[in-house]
């Protein structure tokens, strides 16, 4: 079952495979052939729950091709992050955030000056199951010249 929070346009994924779902007041319920379950918190069962957030493919509004040095991610997160950038499918870097402090603080992520693309695509994970939140991201690109490989 997948979940559209209307707000802010959040989308989430459950694999408890559920057959129906509502809201009674301000409880989510959903129901499987074995019982009803109230949907929310920040466990599944007690099971930790992996996350992922992937932008979508991103050209900035310009038809060259960019380089970036750095992206900028704003996070909260009660443990581990790995957060990746791709230009044009190709990995353009790769940090894994761990001993993060309470609060929001700003992960840079060195990107590699051999990649330059056309689309760009980041990735905030989760693997362990923490809890996070993305307040931001943030990068400045470098255009490049139209006959630049």
């Amino acid at each position: 079952m997948i979940e559209l929070n209307l707000t802010n346009r959040a989308a989430a994924q459950t694999t408890k495979g559920y057959n129906s779902a509502c809201v009674f007041g301000d409880v989510a319920l959903g129901a499987t052939s074995s019982g009803l379950y109230q949907i929310g918190g920040y466990t599944d069962d007690t099971a930790a729950i992996p996350a992922l957030v992937k932008s979508g493919l991103l050209n900035l509004g310009l038809e060259n091709k960019k380089r970036f040095r750095f992206f900028y991610f704003g996070v909260e997160a009660s443990g581990p992050l790995t957060l990746t950038v791709h230009g044009d499918g190709v990995l353009a870097g790769r940090y894994t955030v761990s001993g993060l402090q309470p609060g929001l603080q700003v992960v840079r992520v060195p990107i590699s000056r051999e990649v330059n693309a056309w689309y760009w695509q980041w990735t905030v994970e989760n693997s362990a199951g923490s809890f996070f939140v993305l307040h931001s991201v943030q990068a400045l690109p470098v255009i490049l010249h139209p006959g630049h490989q």
